[in-house]
């Protein structure tokens, strides 16, 4: 009977029909085997989530990392051997250091990111603004300290010694050539607003707007503006034209003189642009009324126009402000979706969606030069894309090639700036290099991709002679082959500049490391080749290239260089990088000579050398060109960037 002992009690449906009574789980083993599936799905879940992760918009992308990593922190927080108190509760969210981490030289002193200074709150002492991480003009600091760190050490106890104080001042000039600060206020002799140039002047100025700009920036309809432009110069009487219309041909004769200007052609006035413009902004294409103003086509055309022109003469800061302005604007007209209405024929909702991509063309720009975030969301638009050439807008050609092409590699640009160079990226950088590089080589060949499928008559190549004879996709060849090594720059600079040992204790990679640096290099010197030639002729090289970015990639092309011969780290580089170098300088000192306002942009020191110095050529133009502030800051700019230059060639020549 000993035997028949019950250990467990029994049910009384069991006894009664004499079988075995089965136990269920008790709720502690049901909740962790429920814990062990949810735990087993979310990881699965997980998994997908980073396969789907690079057909995501960036906004996803975040999104994604976040909740990732949140769920890694508390994994890691069950898995401690103690609860942390709630001191270290609290810590545990601030960025902490470790040995262990990569070093982010590249990415700035710490992350997450943070402003080290007060820009302009009681005063204006950094025109530019703020410019982020991306920005070729942190890179040529970085540059700078490095020359200047290096110099400290041969210098360090001899005779010669390097003055602080142009290092100093250096810091105050900002190392850029942005003119932000110059005044485009009214000044000296009154503006008339309803002047118009002589006729010859008028067609040049528009024809090459037209030949330039418009295949890449088609803000207005050229069929219609030629009729009205016809219309004027036959009648004589701007008074009677509407002024948004007048303000529009004026941007159009600043942005041609503007051009004109950079290439040689327009000695006689090299500030005539200034004079177009005022007389815009007179009619009203910077009206301040504009934002108690309900949205107009032409009030988004007049604000993405005169972004252009401010981004062609180089005050980038403000063509920043008026593009986001002119974002604004379109929104609130709803150009960024597709227009479906009735009342509105094929050629206006054309019209409509030409406008709305000629603003997002600007602030991809803008927005690659200043490294800022973008005031664009992709997926919230839903506009169809523009139809090709400049046709009967009745007709129904196929949709612009280039501007899919534009899009697609914008969207790129926009994930290279968030995971590699934004707060969010701290995410990646805990995780090691080894996350840094899977991301690079992920954006990689997403590039090649996009380059793959270019149609023929946009496809490029490495060298300037893809030509194909017809200029309208010559222009646009070169600037997707700009954007391209531009992003592709953007993706493997970090490879470039130094790192601490502690990031070869987690996924550092060596052979990768001179890879990266060398696919940097590489597309340094494409841009330089593609831009700088200088074996052929400077005016047909400017014609075909979009001039408002020429300096910016020309900029960053020679910092890649510089940095490459600082750091050495690019792997079967030839001697060709300073020839290069060499030739970015000879080609900026060349077209220098074409606008006293290049003289201070590229640094080209023209009174050390003789002939007329900036001074003297203030007076010969007159005070009303209200310069003279700008000019000085620029002077001593000069000063600066010529030392820079002649350091460097003394302690790496």
């Amino acid at each position: 009977m000993s035997e028949v002992l019950y250990q467990r009690p029994v049910c009384s449906h069991c006894a009664d029909y004499k079988i075995n009574c089965h136990y269920g789980e008790g709720k502690r083993e049901m909740a962790r085997k429920q814990l062990q599936e949810l735990e087993a799905r979310t990881e699965t879940y997980e998994k997908l989530l980073r396969e789907l992760l690079p057909g995501l918009d960036s906004d996803a992308q975040v999104t994604v990392q976040d909740v990732t990593a949140l769920r890694a922190a508390s994994a890691k927080a069950r898995r401690s051997p103690r609860e942390p108190s709630t001191q270290e509760n609290l810590l545990s969210d601030l960025p902490q250091d470790s040995e262990s981490e990569p070093s982010d030289d590249w990415d700035s002193d710490d992350n997450p990111d943070h402003l080290a200074e007060d820009i302009n709150t009681l005063s204006i002492n950094k025109p530019i603004g703020y410019m982020g991480k991306s920005s070729v003009f942190l890179w040529i600091n970085l540059l700078k300290e490095e020359i200047k760190r290096c110099l400290d050490s041969v210098l360090a106890g001899g005779s010669d010694k390097l003055e602080g104080g142009e290092w100093e001042q250096s810091e105050e000039i900002g190392w850029t050539y942005h003119l932000d600060d110059i005044d485009i206020s009214f000044s000296g002799k009154q503006i008339d607003a309803y002047a118009l140039p002589p006729r010859d002047l008028a067609n040049s100025l528009v024809n090459v707007y037209f030949e330039t700009v418009h295949p890449l920036f088609p803000i207005i309809y050229k069929g219609l503006f030629e009729n009205q432009f016809e219309v004027l110069y036959q009648t004589q009487d701007p008074a009677k034209v509407a002024g948004k219309w007048l303000a529009i041909m004026n941007l159009v004769f600043a942005i041609g003189a503007r051009h004109l200007s950079m290439i040689g052609e327009n000695k006689a006035d090299i500030w005539q642009h200034v004079t177009f413009f005022l007389r815009a902004r007179l009619l009203g294409a910077l009206d301040g009324g504009l934002v108690f103003e309900i949205a107009t086509l032409q009030n988004v055309q007049a604000m993405g126009l005169t972004g252009m022109y401010l981004l062609a003469s180089k005050q980038t800061n403000r063509s920043w402000n008026v593009a986001g302005l002119a974002i604004r604007l379109a929104y609130g007209m709803g150009l960024h979706l597709r227009n479906v209405a009735s009342t509105l024929n094929a050629g206006q909702k054309e019209m409509r969606v030409r406008v709305w991509y000629s603003v997002c063309y600007l602030e991809a720009t803008l927005a690659l030069i200043t490294g800022r975030p973008s005031g664009l969301q992709a997926h919230q638009s839903s506009a169809l894309l523009p139809r090709s050439g400049d046709f009967d807008l009745e007709s129904d050609p196929a949709q612009d090639a280039y501007f899919a092409a534009l899009i697609k590699l914008s969207s790129i640009a926009s994930e290279v700036l968030s995971q590699l160079y934004s707060t969010r990226s701290r995410l990646a950088m805990q995780k090691g290099w080894d996350r840094v590089r899977e991301t690079m080589e992920r954006f990689d060949r997403r590039l090649e991709r996009w380059r793959s499928k270019l149609i023929p008559c946009l496809a490029f190549n490495d060298t300037p002679d893809n030509n194909d004879g017809h200029n309208y996709f010559m222009s646009q060849r070169i600037d997707l082959a700009l954007r391209y090594h531009n992003i592709r720059i953007l993706i493997f600079r970090p490879c470039i500049c130094q790192f601490e040992p502690g990031a070869r204790e987690i996924g550092f990679s060596e052979e990768f490391n001179r890879s990266g640096a060398h696919t940097c290099v590489s597309s340094a010197r494409n841009i330089v080749s593609l831009v700088a030639d200088t074996s052929r002729d400077k005016r047909e090289q400017l014609m075909k290239i979009p001039s408002w970015c020429v300096l910016h990639c020309l900029v960053v092309a020679e910092a890649i260089l510089l940095l490459e011969t600082v750091y050495q780290r690019a792997s079967n580089v030839d001697g060709g990088i300073i020839d290069d170098m060499c030739q970015v300088v000879k080609w900026l000192h060349e077209i220098s000579g074409n606008d006293m306002a290049n003289v201070g942009d590229l640094g080209v020191r023209k009174n050390k050398g003789g002939g007329l110095g900036k001074e003297e050529e203030r007076g010969r133009l007159g005070d009303d060109t209200a310069f003279s502030m700008a000019e000085r800051r620029q002077m001593r700019a000069e000063d600066n960037m010529w030392d820079l230059g002649k350091n460097f060639e003394t302690q790496y020549f």
